[in-house]
Order: C-alpha cells, then sequence, then structure tokens
C-alpha cells in the first residue's frame, strides 16, 4: 500500500475490536481501537488540544 492510511475501530465488544484489528493490519493499516464512542470523542478532544 503506497499510503498508509490510520483507522480508529470503536466497538464496545472487545472481540470484534481484536478480529477487525487484526484483519486491517494483515492489509497494511495502522490501527487504533477504542472501546466505545466516548472513548473516540475524547481521542479526538485530546488530539484538537495538541495531545
Amino acid at each position: 500500500m503506497a499510503d498508509t492510511y490510520t483507522i480508529l475501530i470503536a466497538d464496545r465488544n472487545s472481540h470484534v475490536r481484536e478480529l477487525l484489528r487484526r484483519e486491517f493490519i494483515s492489509v497494511g493499516y495502522r490501527v487504533q481501537v477504542a472501546r466505545d464512542g466516548r472513548d473516540v470523542l475524547r481521542r479526538w478532544q485530546d488530539k484538537q488540544k495538541g495531545g
């Protein structure tokens, strides 16, 4: 893959998160996981603050 993208996976089910994480990594994506929507919002807010 020429460009490497990062995918953020959010799901309350840890098994689903892990399955998707492995699948996307296997085709060359960088992957981060979040527990749920609130975790996604927290990450986004932290990034906006420069963290």
